[in-house]
């Protein structure tokens, strides 16, 4: 299996990030649709968290 179509998929990633979050006030960052709901910043810093202590394991393993 060659990894390197992968890796280069994942690297275009942090474009789609950065697209979310630039031009954007703090406030939109943080706005949650329900109370009960994730905001912006939330749901990226997840995301950023998983990665590194979760897909990026799996991702090694399944390569």
């Amino acid at each position: 299996m060659n990894p390197h179509p992968i890796i280069r998929q994942l690297e275009q990633h942090i474009a789609v990030f950065q697209g979310l979050l630039e031009g954007q006030e703090a406030a939109a960052h943080r706005w949650r649709p329900r109370p009960d709901h994730w905001c912006l910043l939330e749901i990226v810093c997840h995301l950023y968290d998983e990665e590194r202590k979760d897909f990026r394991a799996r991702t090694r393993q399944a390569l």
